[in-house]
């Protein structure tokens, strides 16, 4: 623990990201910051320096509710996609923050009640195929019947 005059001006925070609670780009400005990099899209969303707080399991469940594959490249969306993407962030952390995190209290068909096992029969709770695979150097749970490039 450290005690300073502007907490939002140490070298630790202030690389941070936006933090979609506090100050996150409107879509256009998101679109904007999206276009310019050349990674998948899952890379980009665990990047704290543009993200603030979304970690691996948070990733998979924005790009499950946007419908977006963990394959797309930032720099080739589309604006229908970054606009799900924008509001697939924004309505995850919030609905995780609002029940706390207790993850018994997050909807029954998010993906993270079933992304757990990496087994080959691992299904959504409608039945559809979970793929487990390595994205953006991080295990990816995804589910292509859903999630389109």
């Amino acid at each position: 623990m450290w005690l300073a005059d502007d907490p939002w001006k140490h070298p630790r925070i202030a690389k941070l990201g936006y933090d979609p609670l506090i100050d996150f780009p409107t879509v256009k400005v998101l679109g904007e910051k999206l276009l310019k990099r050349k990674k998948k899209i899952k890379a980009v969303l665990l990047d704290q320096a543009l993200f603030a707080g979304i970690g691996n399991w948070l990733a998979d469940e924005i790009l499950f509710h946007a419908k977006l594959s963990p394959h797309i490249f930032a720099s080739k969306m589309t604006a229908p996609q970054i606009k799900s993407l924008h509001k697939s962030i924004l309505a995850i952390v919030n609905k995780a923050v609002d029940v706390d995190a207790d993850y018994e209290r997050f909807p029954k068909a998010w993906l993270f009640h079933e992304r757990w096992g990496k087994s080959k029969t691992a299904k959504t709770s409608t039945g559809k195929k979970i793929i487990h695979e390595e994205v953006g150097g991080r295990t990816t749970a995804w589910v292509p019947t859903i999630q389109k490039a």
